[in-house]
């Protein structure tokens, strides 16, 4: 029998855990992110329209870390989650 109090606590548990990680992850992405948006109102003062290949490859290697972070903090969560509901 699944004792439910002790699979919230130990959820509860782990997921304050991982939403630091989370919150410091996303941290990162909100400076990278900013960062980039300064470069592209520049390109926007200058009367650039678009952006060079070193820029789109820096934008999409943002991208693409967001993506793997966030996906492996979710993955994180499932474990944490089903190692908790297993061990009830």
């Amino acid at each position: 029998m699944c004792d439910m109090d002790n699979v919230l606590k130990d959820i509860y548990t782990s997921d304050t855990i991982l939403s630091h990680d989370e919150e410091m992850m996303l941290e990162q992405v909100h400076i990278r992110y900013f960062d980039f948006m300064d470069r592209l109102h520049e390109h926007v003062v200058n009367g650039q329209v678009t952006l060079n290949e070193e820029e789109i490859d820096d934008l999409e290697d943002c991208v693409n870390e967001f993506i793997f972070e966030y996906g492996f903090i979710q993955f994180k969560r499932g474990i944490h989650l089903a190692t908790a509901i297993e061990h009830a």
